[in-house]
């Protein structure tokens, strides 16, 4: 289901990016790898716009689940832009995406994804202090490039498929 979701993320971008004439290749996941190496590069003259899932959290209201049998997610996404040519190019592709997000924040299942259980999805941009931005370019190998962060709030996972687990969990 997440990886439906940043799929659908991803065609949306490369749809808008297709319409403005812009040289931009979009890109999920990171560009560094585990031990260095990297994964994509941009040529000469063309942007980056790099994807990233960088955290989850369960949806709770005080104690109680939403729904039973399902889990409500919270999915927090980096965009980022790198060109190494021209960085204001990068800022214009940031901007073309702060502004996708405010014209579509709402999704449901008539112009979402196709995720089946999904109700509503909503993106709100999300704002991080320095200090913990820092930590995420250093977690990623990355250095600071222009970055937006948004919150996927309530996408939800149902367990229907799953056969309940049988014996008892004393002793935990």
């Amino acid at each position: 289901m997440i990886s439906i979701l940043t799929e659908f993320l991803q065609n949306e971008l490369i749809d808008l990016i297709s319409t403005s004439g812009k040289n931009v290749k979009v890109h999920v996941g990171p560009i560094i790898g585990a031990e260095g190496e990297v994964h994509v590069m941009n040529a000469a003259g063309e942007s980056l716009l790099l994807i990233n899932l960088i955290n989850l959290s369960e949806e709770i209201y005080g104690t109680v689940k939403m729904q039973p049998n399902a889990t409500a997610l919270n999915l927090k996404y980096m965009f980022s832009v790198s060109n190494n040519d021209n960085y204001l190019e990068s800022l214009s592709i940031l901007s073309d995406v702060i502004a996708f997000f405010t014209a579509n924040h709402t999704y449901t299942p008539e112009n979402g994804p196709g995720i089946e259980g999904l109700r509503q999805m909503n993106f709100k941009m999300f704002n991080m202090e320095d200090k913990d931005l820092s930590g995420v370019f250093i977690s990623m190998g990355m250095k600071k490039i222009p970055t937006v962060f948004y919150e996927c709030r309530m996408v939800t996972i149902k367990n229907a498929t799953t056969a309940p687990i049988g014996g008892s969990l004393a002793g935990w």
